[in-house]
């Protein structure tokens, strides 16, 4: 997909998005795994919960998704954002394991909470758990400084724009600063709502 728009009234299966270059694709209802699977642009949003592997590369793949926005209001699976490169993904309920796993660059956003291991084997990139119940960082993390970033509000403030419903308190939250992994350079970053 290149441009134009789809609306899906409704439930939809696996592979939503894949590969996308361009326009919008709007879900009323849940979406399975690999939404935006490598995609390369445009925008996906959500409004219900999304499976496994959002913005994912494919098994075998060196990159996942490339460029472009997923907003899943719900909540996901599993290694969201595994190996992406660039783009941002948005997830504003909970999220399962392995976030931003292999992550090369871009920025992933939690809302709710979510399980274990996020940011293995990350290079460079964001992660953002924005939620009350905070996630047990790996030990290949080191803690920086705490900190108002201001690309935390221009950040919120186009989700706003783009219908995501962002809580009051998160546009005047600070946060605490992880960097990592540290086995694989440590210039990733983990930022915890503090």
């Amino acid at each position: 997909m290149q441009r134009g728009s789809i609306i899906i009234n409704g439930d939809c299966g696996r592979h939503l998005g894949s590969e996308m270059r361009g326009g919008s694709i709007t879900v009323n209802g849940d979406a399975g795994d690999w939404i935006g699977a490598e995609m390369k642009g445009g925008l996906i949003h959500v409004h219900g919960n999304a499976g496994h592997q959002v913005g994912a590369a494919y098994r075998g793949s060196e990159r996942g998704m490339n460029r472009g926005t997923i907003i899943v209001d719900g909540n996901a699976g599993n290694e969201i954002g595994l190996t992406m490169r660039r783009g941002l993904i948005v997830i504003g309920g909970h999220a399962g394991d392995l976030i931003g796993f292999n992550m090369l660059a871009g920025t992933i956003m939690v809302f709710g909470s979510s399980g274990i291991r996020h940011g293995a084997g990350m290079r460079r990139g964001t992660i953002v758990f924005m939620g009350d119940d905070q996630p047990q960082l790996l030990p290949t993390f080191r803690q920086a400084v705490k900190y108002q970033p201001e690309f935390m509000r221009v950040m919120l403030r186009k989700l706003v724009q783009n219908g995501f419903e962002v809580p009051d308190e998160a546009l005047r939250a600070s946060y605490n600063l992880y960097h990592g992994d540290m086995i694989d350079g440590g210039r990733g970053e983990i930022l915890l709502r503090a």
